[in-house]
């Protein structure tokens, strides 16, 4: 089996570091917005006790300062009739100023909440 040239490798580590710093800086921006902008309240955050995407969207949230609140559908049970009513089909649901997001995904954690508009 013959190796790729030296340079080849050089490129692709590097074009590799220069996507995690970009991520990384995008995910600073978004999460230094919605801190600015977010007010007790106008996120809450449906959890499971079981759900590592709740653990990554929690430890960010926490990063970057976004107040939030947050239930777990196990031990709440009008968390768990909240989660009900959203017709989610999985965790972590957040409810944004009244509006239903699916899953952690911060550009529409943001998108919904500039659709929001308006003070907390």
């Amino acid at each position: 089996m013959k190796l790729p040239p030296l340079s080849l490798v050089v490129v692709v580590a590097v074009a590799a570091l220069a996507s995690s710093a970009w991520r990384e800086h995008r995910s600073a921006r978004d999460g230094r917005w919605l801190a600015e902008r977010a007010r007790p309240g106008d996120i809450r955050m449906l959890s499971s006790e079981t759900c590592p995407y709740c653990v990554a969207a929690r430890r960010w949230l926490h990063a970057e300062g976004v107040p939030f609140s947050e239930c777990f559908i196990e031990r709440d049970a009008a968390c768990a009739a909240d989660y009900q009513a959203t017709g989610a089909a999985g965790t972590p649901t957040f409810v944004v100023r009244g509006q239903r997001v699916l899953g952690f995904d911060r550009a529409r954690l943001i998108e919904r909440f500039s659709a929001a508009g308006g003070p907390g």
